[in-house]
C-alpha cells in the first residue's frame, strides 16, 4: 500500500492554514503576483516490507537554500489513513506551530532586515516576548501593536496579541502605564475585537481563553478554549494551554490528559 501524494498534500494544506501566519499556494505559478516564501518538498522511498521512508525539506524560495530536513518511517503496519494522519501532525508540530521552523527563519529574516509587513513583524516580536520577559521587549510589542491597530483596525491578529500583552502586564508588571483602563479592562476588550475581527481564528480564541481565565470567568474562559481547539486541532500549544489550566482548577487527571496529548510529539 503507497501513501496518496494528493492526500497528503490536501491534508498538509488544511493543516497548515489552521495558523493565522500561514498562506497556502498550492501552486507556486498561482504565486507569480505575490510573494512565496517557501516551498515544502518531499520523496518517498518505499521497502520491500511494505514499509516507507518519507523525506522532506522546507526550502527558502529566496535563495533555494534547504532550511530544514527530516525523514518519517512509516512502517508496514500501519493504516494509510492513520499514517498520513501522523504525517500531518508532525510536519505541523515541526514547522508552523508557534516556536516552530517558520517562526525562527521569519524572526530572523524580517526582524534582522527590517523587511516585509509591520503587522507581521510586530507579532514575531510580541510572541518572542512571551518567553523572554524581557520588559524592553514587552513594551517595544506593545506600542507597535497599539500603534498598527490603530492605523489598521481590521488588523484581528493585533487585537487577539495585545490582549495577551495586557495580561501580562497585570499579571507580571511588565510595562505598567498610565493609561485610561486597567489592563485586564484592555486585555478583554482587545481580545473579543480580535475574535469578532476573525471569528475562525483558534489564536484569537486562545487569546480571549487566557483573558476571561484571569479575570475569574471559568465558563466563559473553557467555552473560549473549546473554540480555539475546535478550529485548530493541529495546535498543540492551546491544547496543553488548556490542560495547564485545568490543573489550575483541581481537574488534574483531565489536565495530564490534554498535556499527554499536547506533548506526544516523540517521533520527532
Amino acid at each position: 500500500r503507497s501513501l496518496s501524494a494528493v492526500s497528503l498534500q490536501a491534508m498538509l494544506s488544511d493543516a497548515f492554514a489552521r495558523f493565522d501566519l500561514v498562506n497556502i499556494v498550492w501552486d507556486s505559478r498561482a504565486a507569480a503576483g505575490g510573494r512565496l516564501d517557501y516551498r515544502l518538498a518531499g520523496s518517498a522511498e518505499y521497502y520491500e516490507d511494505g514499509a516507507a521512508c518519507l523525506r522532506c525539506r522546507l526550502i527558502d524560495a529566496g535563495d533555494g537554500s534547504v532550511v530544514w530536513t527530516r525523514e518519517l518511517l512509516v512502517a508496514a503496519s500501519d493504516e494509510p489513513a492513520a499514517a498520513l494522519e501522523k504525517i500531518v501532525r508532525e510536519l505541523t508540530a515541526a514547522l508552523v506551530q508557534p516556536f516552530g521552523v517558520i517562526f525562527a527563519q521569519g524572526r530572523a529574516k524580517s526582524l534582522g532586515a527590517g523587511a516585509g509587513d509591520p503587522r507581521y513583524r510586530a507579532i514575531l516580536e510580541a510572541a518572542e516576548s512571551f518567553r523572554s520577559f524581557d520588559p524592553a521587549q514587552h513594551s517595544r510589542s506593545r506600542t507597535d501593536l497599539e500603534r498598527l491597530t490603530v492605523l489598521d483596525p481590521s488588523f484581528g491578529l493585533g487585537f487577539s496579541y495585545l490582549a495577551a500583552l495586557y495580561v501580562r502586564e497585570y499579571l507580571y508588571g511588565l510595562d505598567v502605564h498610565d493609561a485610561e483602563l486597567p489592563p485586564l479592562e484592555r486585555a478583554l476588550r482587545a481580545a473579543r475585537r480580535g475574535v469578532e475581527l476573525d471569528p475562525e481564528s483558534a489564536r484569537a480564541y486562545e487569546m480571549l481563553f487566557l483573558t476571561l481565565f484571569v479575570r475569574g470567568d471559568l465558563p466563559a474562559a473553557f467555552a473560549a478554549g473549546d473554540k480555539a481547539i475546535e478550529r485548530n486541532k493541529y495546535d498543540m500549544r492551546a491544547v496543553g494551554s488548556y490542560g495547564q489550566r485545568l490543573i489550575a482548577i483541581g481537574e488534574v487527571d483531565k489536565g495530564m490528559d490534554m498535556l499527554m496529548r499536547a506533548g506526544d510529539t516523540s517521533s520527532l
